[in-house]
């Protein structure tokens, strides 16, 4: 096997392994924002129940439109894709924000809820790249090195 052949068999087997992540992360972000949802019901208030929902919700719809951008703009790799994901991640704060200023001032859900909600993706980007790590160290081991 040529060089050239070793390089774009290792791009795309990483290629594959950072879609795997991306799945394995957005399954994990939907599991715990449910999880979390549900559990809040326990505290029988709606400010509480609707933060953490909410919350969970900006949280991954961001999530989403993130790695949409970023697909995007690595796929064309011009200045012109460069500028419109500066614009994409512009908006996206402005809607982050608008949507946490609504749920605060005019639904006036938790803002502890809220925050919880807010998390789950970051709770899960966490546990995936601990399994990732955990899952190469023994993988490591098991080769002898």
């Amino acid at each position: 096997m040529d060089n050239q052949s070793r390089e774009t068999f290792g791009r795309d087997k990483d290629t594959l392994e950072t879609e795997l992540l991306a799945a394995a992360i957005d399954r994990q972000s939907i599991i715990l924002w449910l999880l979390a949802s549900g559990a809040s019901v326990w505290w029988r208030s709606l400010a509480i129940t609707g933060g953490v929902f909410i919350g969970g919700f900006i949280s991954i719809a961001s999530y989403w439109w993130l790695c949409a951008t970023l697909k995007e703009m690595l796929r064309k790799s011009s200045k012109v894709s460069i500028s419109r994901c500066a614009g994409s991640y512009a908006l996206r704060a402005v809607c982050i924000l608008g949507a946490l200023f609504v749920s605060i001032v005019i639904i006036k859900c938790n803002v502890f809820a809220l925050s919880v909600g807010l998390s789950t993706v970051i709770v899960s980007i966490t546990i995936e790249v601990f399994k990732y790590i955990v899952n190469d160290l023994i993988n490591s081991y098991r080769q002898g090195g």
